[in-house]
């Protein structure tokens, strides 16, 4: 690991100038190549597993990374009321062929103090502080994750083999290489570009203060698999390339309010986040209809047949063109989306949300009287979906009690819900449709605490006691019923338990 900074500042009576420049490198091996190189300095390769194979009982290979970085800033405050900053790294990433493997990434920040004004000071009184900023910067991204989401650390712009298998010559079995992929040369930096304008206010005598940011962030140059537009019967593997584009955009928020009512001390904070992001572009299946494709909407949503009710009868099965072949009374209907007067795999659609909420919200209340005190946080969320897994019914489980008092039977037909069902016997259960797709908002009082304080243990040498009782979880209002709404997308996380503790803090 190679460090070096250089910093230098100076004031030069109300101006404050600050200049940072620096490098810093690393190179990297696995700890435990070391190791075998010590113990097996006989081996004709370094990297055992590149050995014969004959009698043998051991195994060893080895990685090597290196990365080298400059960066630098600049800074500039004159009385705290005009302030500027420059900063910039260039990257250089042993990932990237020698004519791409250095980015640079510049970012420049600005903020305006407007009560430090005399002009505010005399005429803006309610306003105790006021900050207007904004910046621009940019990231540069090198990490690449494999399909089982570990750090890929190949070098993509370079030819690749792997053993595939063995050759006998004579009495004994020799591995071959066969090449893995087709190397991509042009492969570079990923790049984040990030624009921010935010505010700061503090009120009446800095009592209510309130702090928002509104942000564009756009990603280009992503690395990602031409994996939908090639066919795979070209037999053709490819490394990522700098195809993807995306951008998220949002705002954040805190408001905060201190104050005092007789003898009772209490403050409130709101703090609320929207972020909803958009593929830009993407690589996608030659026609595909547009209702499928990803390129416009979220990362990470899926396709779904759309539900349309249930089959009451079977006068209605008889009468309805389109639907899945062998439907029977009780089953879920699916829309015909493209008209064509069937259902096949034509009619998915691909969802507007994804797991993530777009918005995300705590309130937190606090309040001290004597030697009491109270804390309640509430949080919630909307704008996120999650599919509710069936239950593993009939021959492998129980069904949910939602599922088995609304079911449809020949005694008590229903347009809504579908009848029981076996495993994943039925289309509807084993093809993912909108049916099963419930939306997570949700409120609920995360915690929340009482406590007393006796002071007057302070005689005998203890200066607090303080008893309490706390809860966690305490209720939820919420539309998913079945499952956690804050769980996952796959609806299998053991849901968060309803929890009352009694306690007490001593401090000696």
């Amino acid at each position: 690991m190679l460090n070096g900074v250089l910093d230098y500042s100076r004031n030069f009576g109300d101006h404050f100038v600050g200049v940072t420049v620096g490098m810093e490198g690393e190179k990297r091996e696995q700890d435990y190549v070391n190791a075998y190189r010590k113990y097996f300095q006989a081996a004709s390769k370094d990297d055992l597993d590149l050995g014969g194979v004959s009698e043998m009982s051991n195994n060893g290979n080895s990685w090597e990374e290196a990365r080298l970085n400059y960066f630098g800033r600049m800074t500039y405050n004159y009385k705290e009321r005009y302030l500027l900053e420059f900063v910039w790294r260039a990257d250089g990433s042993y990932r990237f062929p020698k004519d791409k493997r250095y980015g640079f990434f510049p970012g420049v920040s600005a903020a305006w103090r407007a009560s430090e004004e005399g002009w505010w000071k005399d005429n803006v009184k309610f306003i105790d502080y006021f900050k207007r900023r904004g910046s621009i910067s940019q990231t540069g991204n090198d990490a690449l994750l494999d399909t089982s989401g570990n750090l890929d650390r190949s070098i993509q712009y370079l030819n690749t083999y792997k053993f595939t298998g063995y050759y006998l010559f004579g009495s004994s079995y020799a591995p071959y290489l066969t090449p893995t992929r087709t190397p991509n040369p042009e492969i570079t930096w990923e790049v984040g570009t990030t624009y921010n304008l935010g505010f700061d206010f503090k009120f009446l005598q800095n009592r209510l203060s309130w702090e928002t940011d509104v942000f564009y962030h756009k990603r280009t140059n992503m690395l990602i698999y031409r994996n939908a537009s090639l066919p795979e019967t070209s037999g053709i593997t490819l490394p990522r390339e700098n195809l993807g584009e995306m951008c998220n955009r949002g705002f954040e928020s805190l408001i905060g309010w201190q104050d005092r009512a007789g003898k009772v001390d209490y403050d409130v904070s709101l703090n609320m986040t929207y972020a909803k992001n958009k593929i830009l572009y993407w690589d996608e299946v030659p026609g595909v209809p547009e209702y499928q494709q990803s390129t416009g909407h979220m990362a990470n949503t899926n396709l779904y047949y759309v539900y349309d009710g249930v089959f009451y009868d079977q006068a209605e099965v008889d009468a309805t063109t389109a639907k899945w072949p062998g439907a029977r009374p009780g089953d879920i209907k699916f829309k015909d989306i493209n008209g064509d007067g069937k259902i096949n795999a034509d009619d998915r659609v691909r969802a507007g949300k994804n797991a993530e909420p777009k918005f995300v919200a705590g309130l937190t209340l606090g309040a001290r009287w004597n030697n009491f005190d109270l804390m309640m946080l509430f949080q919630g969320a909307m704008g996120g979906q999650t599919y509710v897994w069936r239950e593993r019914a009939g021959e492998a489980g129980n069904l949910y009690k939602e599922t088995f008092d609304n079911r449809w039977t020949p005694e008590n037909p229903s347009h809504e819900h579908p009848r029981v069902y076996n495993r994943e016997n039925e289309y509807w259960v084993s093809n993912q449709n909108t049916y099963y797709l419930k939306n997570t908002d949700y409120l609920r009082l995360k915690n929340v605490e009482l406590g007393y304080t006796i002071p007057a243990v302070k005689k005998v040498g203890i200066q607090d006691l303080r008893v309490y009782v706390n809860a966690t979880n305490l209720f939820t209002i919420d539309g998913v019923k079945v499952q956690d709404p804050e769980a996952n997308d796959t609806g299998r996380e053991y849901p968060q338990r309803r929890v009352v503790n009694f306690g007490v803090s001593v401090t000696f």
